[in-house]
């Protein structure tokens, strides 16, 4: 390189470096505004000042720019003096500002002339309304959630958010859900795009969406943001988010305590005589019920070193209605011991301690240290289709996450930050209930009901085993701004390592119907894998303010590659030991997305804003499925069906099983691709590389904000999502001319829909039975067979106002999501091939409110509204009822059978809405330096009933209850904090 190129390089690194830095996803907070003189004209060179105790260093600084206009980023939540001073000027001071997190507050002044030493101390009302920002969120102190009957997990915060779509059967009545699934999706998104970040960094155990591996504690967290759309450059996906912002500690002492909890004394039963009628035979009890939680903080050296350190422990353990442990365990039948109801039981231990330290005057450090132990018991026992045994339990143990930030404002211009996070967490899938990992896994499928042992695929939800997470992000951001312009560039690197072992016990199980043999799943196993994920992101916002109107531009790169290491899998019973060779880049992924939006000032006073959104974004796609999609093990056929005629009645399969032709009591195995090393499903390359074609999608939203009046507001929104980019998987062996046609008549049931009731049943298609197990499937993009559409549209009202203690929030929204995909791929079928659900079925109304009441009570209480589970019918329909129209057997065999759904999915809902009313009176009392809160929380005020879950095969125990809304609970407590 010769002399005179350096300069230029060292250059073109430099301005490199600045485009390419990351993601700042933390939601800090903002003040601007214009500063003028009396006359109306604007002042630059006005030196403004935010001062709070939520800052280490004290104050930040900026001065206004020739248009007077000023704005000071990355403001931590608290309450701010922000001071306006001028020579020759009097000197302002607003004081009392409320700043909530990821909030642009305007604040004008006017400086009229004065001498210098004059100051004028002014308290005004500063707008609620964000004018400049369009991202949809919703900012909740932990002061307003402690003050809440809340449960005590974060899945918990779904009753409070507009829109919240999430598994009925976690409805949560006073934390009997524990943390096991915290997701949610809103406005049309999917639960898997759920992304949950600890002050702005992504926290994720990338299991799937959202942190479902840990917990939190609220002794520890200042505030907590729900974004739910108008997503900037810096969202991956385009779902749901929450950021917590954890405690700072400050420069004195404060601490807080918290216990309660409640026993199966202060439950109400709300066991009804309906539900009984439907195989309810105890209603879910409280087993044991319980949290205590604390943190403590200040200075290690004022100004210079803060501490807040903290620790939980709690637990939520209940009695499943109409479930019971295994009186046979070991054997191939499931007795019922009704003496010993079955139950949850998940518990959660937490240690934590942040420090923040101002090493020099523009250099500040964060360190955060979590230790947790975590157990989700006898996992997914709440569905009702496990025994005990079956479920198993899942231990996150060790479980220990580290997070570093640094924080440089270099200039009153230019904001460096830099951020990383280091996870890693072990997951055991372990026996339970009796049963142990050498035990057989039986379906029923009469009732949809596995007993005996996990055993239906290699998951860890479904068959024992463990795996080793690490998940690692590293941040480093800049930002740049002048009064009217803030330019913040970016990038993120993630990266994701996951290694695994399942196993079944035999690699085999069973399948009973009226407790006979139907078929057999055999399974290629032993199974173990592992797979190194990178998720690289590049973003840059530009942020313009014209007068009233603020553009909010962006564009994002979004990356994702995946390697898998040379791997080796020893001998199983019905498969040879496999050697395979490292795969490289394999997805490799690149996506840009535009996020477009602006948001207009209306009448030019900060009380009413229009605001308009369009962003792209990718879908998630965890290590996980990268296993499935790229790993040759998670590319092999490892599962496969056999039908058994027990004819012995010996309950032993009598075939070689290692045969795949039908043999003795075994009938052909499904796919003729099982224990071999031939990909039973490969990949198109258009789903496994390249620019633009892995599954996204646009979100758009339009929507007004007004204050009505000081700290009254409401707000107004059309939210718009569709997806694209859809996959199927395309079986090269056979053609729809390979399908022949049959029909059956559905079962007489008033409880069916009177179009299916008696009714026959036609566009079914069965494969010849010439082709029956030849497989050669290949995903590739629907795009090639039709149109595959998936688009919802929804609207929002919500409000919120606050006055003297008194506080109101809620709303009411409505949408639905319609899903096109009638094409042909290889069944000629177009049954139920377009979902079009009810406009009600994702109707919600929620609210919530605080009432202060004498002698130093206040009441609160939060209410939800929201639809009923949607009415369901899967039909396992026999040979028999199909062969005479289909003119020969199924192409199983004589004893094979089909399962079909009856019931379009969202058309019929039979069980009502489902309400649920929380209440709760707490108290506030002073004494010898302390703060003591005693509460009375009572949950599900109203006794509901509601059914969240039944069984959903058609058959004797159809529409029998699986999961009841808790019954009403009082739950004591008491907060002590200084």
């Amino acid at each position: 390189m010769t002399k005179s190129m350096a300069p230029l390089v060292r250059a073109l690194v430099r301005a490199s470096l600045l485009l390419l830095l990351p993601a700042l996803a933390s939601a800090q907070s903002s003040i601007t505004g214009v500063v003028r003189d009396a006359s109306g004209g604007v002042l630059p060179g006005v030196t403004v000042e935010a001062a709070s105790p939520a800052l280490i260093e004290g104050v930040r600084t900026t001065v206004t720019d020739d248009r007077g206009m000023y704005r000071i980023i990355e403001l931590r939540p608290g309450t701010y003096t922000v001071t306006f001073a001028l020579p020759g000027f009097q000197t302002t001071r607003e004081q009392n500002l409320e700043l909530p997190t990821g909030f642009t507050a305007t604040v004008n002044s006017t400086l009229s002339l004065g001498a210098l030493e004059e100051t004028i101390t002014v308290t005004r009302d500063v707008s609620n309304v964000d004018t400049v920002n369009i991202a949809v969120r919703e900012v909740l102190p932990q002061t307003e959630l402690d003050s809440l009957p809340l449960g005590e997990s974060i899945g918990a915060l779904r009753s409070l958010v507009l829109g919240a779509v999430y598994v009925a059967s976690r409805q949560d009545v006073g934390g009997n859900q524990g943390e096991n699934q915290q997701n949610f999706a809103v406005n049309g998104g999917r639960a898997g795009d759920f992304q949950q970040f600890r002050d702005g960094m992504l926290t994720n155990s990338l299991i799937s969406a959202g942190n479902w591996l840990g917990t939190q504690n609220p002794s520890t967290i200042q505030e907590t943001v729900v974004s739910t759309s108008g997503f900037g450059a810096t969202a991956q996906t385009g779902g749901a988010a929450i950021n917590m912002i954890e405690r700072e500690g400050g420069n004195s002492f404060s601490g807080t305590f918290n216990l309660d909890g409640t026993t199966e004394s202060l439950r109400s039963s709300n066991l009804t005589d309906a539900l009984q009628g439907r195989g309810v035979t105890t209603d879910p009890s409280i087993r044991q019920r319980y949290d205590v939680n604390g943190g403590f903080g200040g200075p290690l050296v004022r100004n210079k070193l803060w501490f807040y350190s903290g620790a939980r422990h709690w637990t939520a353990s209940d009695y499943q209605p109409g479930n019971y442990f295994n009186a046979t365990p070991g054997t191939l039948f499931y007795t019922p011991d009704q003496s010993r109801p079955a139950y949850s039981n998940n518990y959660y231990s937490q240690a934590s301690t942040r420090v923040t330290w101002q090493a020099a005057q523009k250099h500040k450090f964060t360190g955060l240290y979590v230790w947790e132990r975590n157990c989700n018991c006898m996992y997914t026992i709440e569905s009702g289709t496990l025994a005990p045994e079956a479920a198993g339990s899942h231990f996150y143990s060790p479980n220990r996450r580290f997070q570093g930030t640094w924080t440089y404002p270099a200039t009153d211009r230019l904001m460096l930050w830099a951020g990383v996070t280091d996870i890693f967490i072990r997951h055991n899938k372990k026996p339970e209930g009796g049963g142990n990992d050498t035990h057989r896994s039986i379906l029923d499928q009469t009732r949809n009901y596995r007993y005996g042992a996990p055993g239906s695929a290699f998951g860890l939800p479904t068959s024992f085993g463990w795996q080793n997470i690490v998940q690692r992000n590293q941040n480093f951001t800049m930002s740049y701004l002048t009064g009217g312009h803030y330019l913040k560039a970016g990038f993120t690197m993630m990266q994701g390592n996951f290694d695994a072992n399942r196993w079944i016990a035999d690699n085999m199980s069973f399948r009973f119907t009226n407790g006979a043999p139907q078929s057999i799943d055999l399974f290629a196993g032993p199974y173990m894998w592992a797979v190194e994920t990178d998720y690289p992101s590049v973003f840059v916002e530009d942020q313009w303010t014209l007068s009233r109107l603020t553009l909010n531009l962006g564009l994002r790169y979004d990356g994702l590659r995946g390697n898998v290491p040379a791997q080796s899998l020893p001998e199983g019973p019905f498969r040879p030991a496999q050697e395979f060779a490292p795969v490289k880049n394999s997805p490799n992924f690149h996506d840009l997305g535009p996020r477009l939006g602006f948001a207009y000032d209306l009448f030019g006073n900060s009380r009413t804003a229009l605001k308009a959104s369009l962003s792209r974004t990718v879908t998630f796609i965890a290590p996980g499925q990268v296993q499935t999609m790229s790993n040759p093990i998670g590319l092999m056929v490892t599962t496969v069906n056999r039908t058994w005629n027990d004819s012995n009645t010996n309950l032993v399969p009598d075939c070689n099983l290692r045969s795949p032709d039908a043999n003795g009591e075994c009938g052909a195995i499904s796919n003729r691709n099982f224990g071999t090393v031939v990909p039973g499903t490969q990949r198109d390359p258009e789903v496994l590389e390249g620019w633009h074609n892995r599954e996204y999608s646009w979100q758009g939203s339009v929507s007004v904000d007004h204050q009505l009046r000081e700290n009254v507001r409401m707000s107004l929104g059309y939210f718009r999502t569709w997806y694209g980019n859809f996959q199927v998987t395309d079986n090269r062996s056979v053609t729809p001319a390979d399908y022949d046609p049959f029909c059956f008549t559905a079962p007489t049931d008033s409880r069916l829909p009177s179009d299916v009731s008696g009714k026959q049943i036609c566009d079914q298609f069965d494969l010849n039975p010439a082709k029956f197990g030849q497989v050669d499937n290949i995903i590739v993009h629907a795009s090639r067979f039709g149109d595959h559409t998936e688009v919802y549209n929804g609207v929002t009202l919500s409000m919120s106002a606050r006055h003297e203690g008194y506080s109101l929030a809620g709303g009411f929204t409505m949408g639905r999501s319609v899903i096109d995909a009638c094409y042909v791929v290889d069944t000629p079928s177009q049954y139920q091939c377009r979902t079009n659900p009810t406009w009600g079925s994702g109707a919600q109304f929620k609210l919530r409110g605080q009432l202060p009441l004498p002698w130093g009570l206040q009441a609160s209480s939060a209410f939800q509204l929201v639809p009923s589970i949607p009415l369901e019918a899967s039909y396992v329909v026999g040979n028999a009822q199909v062969a005479s129209s289909l003119g020969r057997n199924l192409s199983g065999g004589a004893t094979a059978n089909r399962t079909i759904n009856l019931i379009d999915a969202g058309t019929e809902f039979a069980e009502g809405w489902n309400s649920q009313l929380d209440f709760r009176v707490s108290g506030s009392y002073d004494a010898g330096g302390l703060r003591f809160q005693p509460n009375i929380d009572l949950f599900n005020a109203f006794n509901a009933s509601t059914v969240l879950g039944t069984n959903t095969r058609y058959g004797p125990a159809w529409q029998n209850v699986t999961s009841v809304l808790g019954g009403r609970v009082v739950r004591l407590g008491m907060r002590v904090s200084f």
